[in-house]
């Protein structure tokens, strides 16, 4: 294995992104998970707590001023963050794609400036 690597995963709290934190913090890496938990749920990551190498920040990826710092010597970023309930895109269609994009070039903005 390569040297442990500093992670920032969006949306760790949630299905994909949880598993996806549990591996690469099972393979010796430190993990930071952005999520709002609108949709991830804390119990997806309380077992992986305990090992030293998660931190949990309760926000939301569209606010830029809040997770900037956060990537700060970041290795890698893994951007999960997204509305997977396909209601809210039915009842405001517009906004919702809008919503993603946004949430991605800033988290990619964010990663980028920080290297």
């Amino acid at each position: 294995m390569s040297a442990p690597k500093k992670v920032i995963v969006t949306g760790g709290a949630g299905f994909i992104g949880s598993h996806l934190t549990e591996r690469l913090i099972n393979d010796g890496h430190e993990v930071a998970v952005i999520d709002n938990f609108y949709i991830g749920r804390d119990e997806n990551i309380d077992h992986l707590k305990a090992s030293g190498r998660l931190t949990v920040h309760k926000l939301d990826v569209a606010d830029l001023a809040s997770i900037k710092p956060l990537f700060k010597g970041v290795d890698w970023v893994f951007h999960l963050a997204a509305m997977a309930d396909i209601v809210p895109s039915i009842q405001m269609p517009i906004p919702s794609p809008r919503q993603c994009g946004r949430h991605h070039r800033r988290s990619r903005s964010s990663a980028r400036r920080r290297r």
